[in-house]
């Protein structure tokens, strides 16, 4: 699945609390030496093999 740009546009404006809270709710680990960046790629990549469904990106 391919991201829209609007769903692009919304993990950029998450924070790195919210994108960990992501995360961590589909039992993945994150870790402080991880950057924000790194962090929103794997939410990305997650979102795009649809092992996070995109309706995380509504609330």
């Amino acid at each position: 699945m391919t991201l829209s740009q609007a769903q692009h546009r919304a993990i950029n404006c998450m924070d790195r609390t919210t994108v960990v809270g992501i995360l961590e709710n589909y039992c993945f680990q994150c870790y402080e030496h991880e950057t924000t960046s790194e962090l929103r790629d794997a939410l990305r990549s997650n979102l795009e093999d649809r092992t996070i469904d995109t309706c995380v990106l509504d609330t």
